[in-house]
């Protein structure tokens, strides 16, 4: 059988594989980085990312389980001020659950 003939996943099936892998990379990754690997995804971005999921598949009570489990930990918080989200001077801050970082000067796009 050639590759080209390789049958496309149902919606189950892709849900239950992106489900299983974060999972899995939750299990492996650290709760933090230090400052050298900041913007590295974390075990608490594949948690969110997963209760993201669970969202898109209408598995309300297990995204509900999974966002309250972030907010409960006390390790993110609301800015006081929701237009400093958006400020340079703001990255990383503690809203931040997973962040591309921006490097001036790094090219056209302006990230690393």
């Amino acid at each position: 059988e050639s590759i080209y003939a390789t049958k496309q996943s149902t919606k189950k099936e892709v849900f239950e594989f992106i489900e299983k892998e974060l999972i899995e990379a939750e299990k492996n990754l650290p709760t933090s980085w230090d400052a050298t690997n900041m913007g590295r995804a974390t075990a608490w971005s594949a948690k969110a990312l997963l209760g993201k999921t669970y969202l898109y598949d209408q598995k309300w009570a297990l995204a509900a389980e999974i966002f309250d489990e972030i907010i409960l930990s006390n390790n993110f918080n609301l800015l006081a001020d929701y237009e400093s989200v958006f400020s340079k001077n703001n990255e990383n801050n503690s809203e931040s659950l997973f962040e591309i970082q921006y490097a001036e000067g790094a090219g056209p796009s302006g990230f690393a």
